[in-house]
């Protein structure tokens, strides 16, 4: 269900007020938009000299490269007089047939936990996007492609996400919805995956953890090893993120009694601290500016106001965004990188998001009031989609953003914990995990095959850490 944005905004804000502090911000996007007839000359429209030339990129053979100077960059192109070549393949399921082509190489290896993501901006028509790989045009392996995503009955727009692999070269077609035709811009930006696994330093990726409040330990475990660290007190709050950017995760803690940050930098091994928050404030730490590193932020229930701040690059957010009851599950629902500002109101079962690459509202009915918010990519589509857990079923409800499409499974029981993450089993995309307390035993099944995997790893009492976010319960 969906609504504008004056309903949205009755809705969630407790005041109509959103402020936004921008202190210093380079956003960057993939776009593909037309070029109005009203830029051309008169020259243009009334001179007839004959049939015009296809663009210099009609073929695949002449993809034009898109250099991978920066994160970022943006393409003017035009598929008017393009053509399809035998044995093209249909872009994004459509037949088309004005197709050009772009394509790009991965070449930032240090960047190898990143994605990359392509955008078209509104255009005047109905645009298909795709990326390959191969090395002819008869012989592509699809990596990603759509028609619609993000388009408004007016507005046409096309979004591809994909994990980008270090040294591979990527192909990107644009074409037009049933032969249609026209100006656009191609933009794309690479940005970090968003809490697909965690990666705590000496113990390789996806582990399992948990936070020890009786002593203040984290123990960590994963197939590649374990490790014991002294880090934080009785009544913090656990809030492991990438606060310096080396795609590591790092021990930190929030403490509710004073608002401080206390994070054991993983790239130094050293201190950093920080006040942001007062008491009864929630934490919920993120990258919200595309720095490339996460950013201390709190949801304030007393206001339903969202603070973030980078604590070093003079970026700063206070947004009203909620009211006192909702539970905040900022995830990245639009694939550009940087967390949405969403809420789960169990008062009437809804979720409220505000996209964070053009500020637009969404309103989704999905859950009742006693569910446990899990959004994750349980899909390899690069946005997040919405779920809740069930506590009462032991159920997980997935309403999955790419297609509109939702799956029920059933996977726990009452009195667990839900730690939905990629614990590296299967293609980049979250399994079903569970903490039960009871036990101290993890259960992950991992999505595609339903396997299920068992761990024990904690005690009675421990809050677990496997995921980025926290899960409100």
């Amino acid at each position: 269900m969906w609504y504008t944005s004056k309903q949205i905004q009755d809705a969630v804000c407790t005041s109509r007020k959103v402020r936004v502090y921008l202190l210093a911000a380079v956003i960057f996007f993939l776009t593909l938009s037309s070029l109005p007839a009203e830029g051309q000359t008169a020259d243009d429209k009334t001179l007839n000299v004959g049939p015009a030339a296809p663009p210099p990129n009609d073929n695949f053979a002449n993809a034009i490269i898109l250099t991978s100077g920066g994160c970022c960059s943006s393409n003017a192109g035009t598929t008017i007089e393009a053509t399809k070549e035998p044995s093209e393949p249909n872009h994004a399921g459509n037949p088309g047939g004005h197709s050009v082509w772009y394509k790009w190489t991965y070449t930032f290896s240090y960047l190898s936990g990143y994605t990359f993501t392509l955008r078209n901006s509104p255009a005047p028509f109905d645009t298909l996007l795709a990326v390959y790989t191969g090395s002819s045009v008869d012989a592509l392996t699809l990596v990603a492609s759509n028609d619609d995503y993000g388009s408004t009955p007016t507005q046409y727009t096309s979004t591809v996400y994909f994990q980008a692999v270090p040294g591979t070269t990527y192909y990107i077609a644009v074409d037009g919805f049933g032969g249609a035709s026209g100006n656009f811009n191609l933009n794309r930006d690479v940005n970090r995956t968003h809490a697909d696994s965690s990666r705590f330093a000496g113990t390789g990726e996806s582990a399992v953890s948990v936070f020890r409040p009786s002593n203040g330990n984290w123990y960590v475990n994963s197939d590649s090893g374990f490790q014991a660290v002294h880090w934080g007190s009785n009544g913090d709050v656990p809030v492991p993120a990438d606060y310096d950017g080396d795609k590591v995760t790092d021990y930190a803690v929030f403490r509710p009694s004073n608002g401080d940050w206390y994070v054991l930098q993983s790239m130094t091994n050293t201190y950093r601290g920080a006040h942001w928050g007062v008491s009864g404030d929630k934490p919920v730490p993120g990258e919200y500016f595309a720095t490339g590193f996460d950013n201390f932020a709190v949801f304030r229930p007393s206001n339903g106001t969202w603070y973030a701040t980078t604590n070093g690059s003079f970026l700063s957010l206070a947004a009203q965004f909620g009211q006192n009851g909702d539970k905040p599950v900022p995830r990245d629902f639009d694939a550009d990188g940087k967390l949405d500002l969403t809420v789960f109101r169990p008062s009437n079962g809804a979720w409220y998001i505000r996209h964070s690459h053009d500020g637009s509202y969404r309103i989704q009915q999905w859950g009742i009031s006693e569910d446990i918010p899990v959004p994750s990519g349980y899909t390899a589509n690069g946005n997040a989609d919405i779920a809740v857990w069930r506590p009462s079923d032991g159920n997980w409800y997935i309403y999955f953003s790419h297609n509109n499409q939702y799956v029920i499974e059933h996977f726990g029981q009452s009195g667990d914990i839900p730690q939905p993450i990629d614990y590296g089993i299967g293609p980049g995309i979250s399994d079903e995990g569970i903490y039960r307390p009871s036990t101290g035993i993890w259960y992950i099944r991992e999505r595609g095959n339903s396997t299920v995997y068992t761990l024990q790893f904690g005690l009675p009492g421990d809050i677990p850490t496997a995921t980025a976010y926290l899960i409100q319960p």
